[in-house]
Order: C-alpha cells, then sequence, then structure tokens
C-alpha cells in the first residue's frame, strides 16, 4: 500500500525477463475523498493504471501514481 493525495492506494509490480517491468496500481474514491476538488464531485471513482517499461525500475514506474491529479 500507498498512499497519494486522495488517500491509500494498493499496487503490484510484475518483471518479464528480457521484456519489461510493469506496475498495476489502483484506488477506488469516495464522496469525501474528493470533497478537495469541488463540490460536483461523483461519490465514488475508481482508477487504475497499468504502466510498463523495459529500463524501469518499479518505483519510477510507480512515481506516476504517487503524484496523481483528477481535474472534474
Amino acid at each position: 500500500m500507498r498512499k497519494n493525495r486522495y488517500g491509500l492506494y494498493g499496487y503490484v509490480s510484475a518483471d518479464y525477463p528480457g521484456q519489461a517491468k510493469c506496475v498495476l496500481a489502483w484506488q477506488v474514491l469516495d464522496g469525501a475523498d474528493l470533497s478537495q476538488v469541488g463540490s460536483a464531485a461523483p461519490r465514488r471513482a475508481g482508477i487504475q493504471m497499468r504502466v510498463c517499461d523495459a529500463r524501469a525500475q518499479p518505483a519510477e514506474l510507480i512515481a506516476a501514481f504517487d503524484s496523481l491529479r483528477l481535474d472534474l
């Protein structure tokens, strides 16, 4: 588990030898989590992101989710 500005999220990394390293991250937000982005925020939102790169390390791949920003 890790945390970004919207709360905790889960992730898993995978290494495909000779091909790429991948990270899958997911997060479910409820209305309380989204209150900072405006009063018209949906009651619940789910986010999934998969990032792969042959040369990057998992920590580099997950960095994009650490700094995730939602504009609704």
